[in-house]
Formats: C-alpha cells, sequence, structure tokens
C-alpha cells in the first residue's frame, strides 16, 4: 500500500476510495463502461455505491448500456448509467435511447422526446442537412400526425 501511494502519488484515504470503487463495481461492468478517465473519482464512487446499496446490478447495467449508441464514450456510457439512477418511476417510464441511420440518436423519457446527430465524421452531412430542413420536416410530420389522429380522440 505504501510503494501504491507513494507511485500515484495519493494519500491513504484516496486509496482506499480506490479499492472501494475496485471491490463494489463488477469487473464486466467496469470493462464494459471504459476507463472514463476524464469522468472524475465522485462519480465512479457514486456508481460504486449504487452498487453496495443494491441500486443497481450488473444485469441491470447490461440492460442500460445495451441502449446506449455504440460510438459513446466510456464517460458518456458511465453518465447513462449514473443518470438511470435520478430517473424516478417504474422502468417502462425511463428512458429508451436507441440509434438510428445517419449517427441519429432518439432519446425518449415519459417528459420529452429529443433527437441528436453528432456533427462530426459520416453523420457531419446529415446533420448539417437537417439543421438547414428542420422545421420541414417537423411540419410535414406534424400534417401526417394530425391525418393518421383525426377523428381517434387524440
Amino acid at each position: 500500500r505504501e510503494d501504491t501511494m507513494r507511485a500515484l502519488s495519493i494519500s491513504k484515504n484516496v486509496l482506499s476510495q480506490l479499492e472501494r470503487i475496485a471491490r463494489l463495481i463488477p469487473h464486466n461492468v467496469g470493462w464494459d463502461i471504459g476507463p472514463a478517465h476524464k469522468a472524475g473519482r465522485p462519480k465512479w464512487m457514486a456508481l460504486a455505491a449504487a452498487f453496495e446499496e443494491g441500486l443497481l446490478s450488473e444485469p441491470a447495467v447490461n440492460l442500460i448500456l445495451a441502449r446506449v449508441p455504440e460510438d459513446a464514450t466510456s464517460e458518456e456510457r458511465l453518465q447513462a448509467v449514473l443518470d438511470s439512477l435520478q430517473t424516478r418511476g417504474t422502468p417502462d417510464t425511463r428512458a429508451a435511447t436507441r440509434s438510428m441511420a445517419g449517427g441519429t440518436t432518439v432519446k425518449s423519457t415519459k417528459s420529452s422526446l429529443t433527437v441528436s446527430i453528432r456533427r462530426a465524421g459520416d453523420s457531419a452531412a446529415f446533420a448539417d442537412w437537417l439543421d438547414r430542413n428542420i422545421d420541414r420536416v417537423i411540419e410535414d410530420s406534424y400534417r401526417s400526425f394530425t391525418q393518421e389522429t383525426e377523428g381517434d380522440g387524440s
């Protein structure tokens, strides 16, 4: 322990926190999330506490991570798991995130629907096109919605 503290230039308290994180977070969960270097120790400690308190299980984290876009950073994967702890209500009211064509991610919650597209790589051109055409896309979609729902009480 002394050698480790010296090598990492950390205190005994910090080393204890790191050991606790390593002990409480299942190995496969850490591996699936990734290093998340920029996330900071407090987020990892919050994740460890969630496992310790029984708020998370490895299968639950696997389901959460399955909804995270494949190109998400490890920081985004860690945040998605932590965000799931903030969600109130039954699992069917929790956020559902799905990846779609053109690098589009759709996040659906009880209170909102969010569409995001990264303006990088292969999806940049589509993001720019959609930005220029979003008004028309929304108007056309709303018109279709109203035609489909006329008379059904929606």
